[in-house]
């Protein structure tokens, strides 16, 4: 085989998606990312696109550790797409795939992947008869990693594909995904690739506790009492139902199958979805019939809610209507109950008193006026209203009250009614 070449010396305009890369090494100072051991300079190595400090930049492994990286599997989801063809067709769940990895060795000796590519394998055929060819590198298409764990059958499809022969008129095989396979592949690397089962002896990452953190305030939804009707099931639901025992939604996923099943119900008709909707109303119909007839246990949160409110809470209802209400209507009310409880009317002895006190503390020029005032009146103004004001009253008089200050407060001032 020949050697590479070439070296990347342009490091702009990297992406993950790139392929990787056969280059020489043109200096000695680089390192594998794998087995952490230096790559002397003039020596083949390969190169993956991977993120250091948010940047995108060149990661480098030797040609035999990145060989024994490689690995086939079926595919868990349906959801990628091959990296040769990004415009081609999902890889579907459960097809064998080739994942092209980066792992990397850190501080407690443990590999990890840190950048991965898939590609169908037949796509990926060219490449990985560059890849395979390299001085050095003992890895060949029948001996990747992964082949020993796919299904007997399925083997010679994936190295007959692998190995660029013509699969074309030969179905695609689907098997069943190995069970968490992200995770087997984290811990996976190096020679346990190669079919050894050191990853099965690395330990698991604890459980996250499903109980939840002490003094959290419980929901607001009430709990369902026992013996409860069955609540409404809409059109959709009804709909769903009986579409997903269809045999197409067999090999989907519960999140794959929602989706198909939700486009095809928005491109249905409104003739087609009748029928449902007056499942659905026939449904409310049983549904009210039955809350009628159902009679909550004593004690439950539904027979709770059912008793009438006692007078005492009634009561704290309506002291909590009245805080919450704004500032305004507060003020309002308070003016209305000071009138409403205002105090009967003073003997004349009292009231003159009182009357006194408000002179003392009212401005000098109000008690200049009042002096004024409280002069003799001539005889032509004897019988004016403003004369009559002054006059007292005795009980059993009518009298009005309006409100006045008084210390700088709100205060009822009475007077007689006919003023």
């Amino acid at each position: 085989p020949e050697r590479a070449s070439t070296d990347r010396g342009d490091m702009s305009g990297l992406s993950q998606q790139d392929h990787p890369e056969v280059v020489v090494a043109t200096s000695g100072r680089s390192s594998c990312q794998t087995c952490g051991e230096s790559i002397g300079k003039g020596e083949n190595r390969v190169g993956m696109v991977g993120r250091s400090s948010g940047v995108s930049c060149m990661k480098w492994m030797h040609p035999q550790c990145f060989a024994l990286n490689m690995r086939i599997e079926y595919a868990p989801t349906g959801r990628a797409r091959c990296n040769a063809d990004r415009d081609g067709a999902l890889i579907g769940k459960g097809e064998p795939r080739l994942l092209m990895r980066m792992m990397k060795t850190s501080c407690g000796g443990e590999v990890v992947a840190k950048a991965q590519q898939i590609y169908k394998p037949a796509n990926a055929a060219a490449l990985l008869t560059r890849y395979l060819s390299v001085e050095g590198v003992s890895v060949t298409a029948a001996t990747i990693g992964g082949l020993d764990e796919l299904e007997a059958e399925h083997r010679q499809w994936a190295v007959d594909a692998l190995e660029g022969r013509d699969i074309s008129s030969r179905e695609v095989p689907v098997g069943t995904p190995a069970t968490k396979p992200r995770a087997a592949a984290a811990r996976s690397g190096g020679e346990a690739e190669a079919g050894g089962s050191e990853a099965a002896a690395l330990p698991k990452p604890a459980a996250k506790s499903a109980a939840k953190p002490e003094g959290k305030p419980a929901g607001k939804r009430a709990k369902k009492a026992a013996g409860a009707p069955k609540g409404v099931a809409s059109a959709y639901t009804l709909w769903c139902k009986e579409e997903r025992q269809a045999a197409e939604y067999a090999p989907l996923s519960f999140g794959e199958a929602g989706k198909a099943l939700g486009a095809k119900w928005r491109s249905l008709s409104d003739e087609a979805k009748a029928p449902w909707v007056e499942a659905s109303k026939r449904d409310r119909a049983r549904h009210a019939r039955e809350m009628e007839a159902f009679a909550p246990a004593p004690g439950s949160p539904s027979a709770e809610a059912a008793q009438p409110p006692t007078k005492k809470e009634e009561e704290e209802d309506d002291d909590d209507d009245d805080e919450d209400a704004p500032l305004s209507k507060r003020r309002r009310q308070g003016k209305a109950s000071q009138t409403a409880a205002a105090p009967p009317p003073l003997p004349q002895k009292e009231e003159e008193e009182d009357d006194d006190d408000d002179d003392e503390d009212a401005p000098l020029s109000k008690r200049r006026r009042q002096g004024r005032a409280s002069q003799p009146a001539s005889p032509a103004s004897s019988a004016s209203p403003a004369a009559s004001a002054a006059a007292t009253y005795a009980e059993g008089d009518r009298v009005s009250s309006a409100p006045g200050r008084a210390m700088h407060g709100r205060q009822a001032k009475w007077f007689p009614a006919r003023i």
